[in-house]
């Protein structure tokens, strides 16, 4: 009983611990977009778009690019 209660407790302490993000400006400059292109501002989590990014091993398609880029263009208006 014992170790299970030790096994428990180790397993909440671990479970707990805050999770860094680990973003990487170089994406940002690959694809010459600001890094809240990809992220939320705030808890750093990834948005649609960078999960869209992720998920195509870190290469931006054509489509994502105009999407991208109309995105931007609007939000300077």
């Amino acid at each position: 009983m014992r170790l299970f209660s030790i096994l428990m407790s180790s397993v909440f302490i671990c479970l707990s611990l805050p999770i860094t993000a680990q973003a990487i400006p170089s994406f940002s400059r690959q694809i010459q977009a600001d890094c809240r292109t990809c992220h939320f501002i705030g808890n750093k989590s990834l948005n649609k778009f960078g999960r869209e990014f992720k998920i195509n091993a870190s290469h931006e398609t054509e489509e994502m690019r105009n999407r991208r880029l109309k995105l931007e263009s609007e939000s300077g208006d």
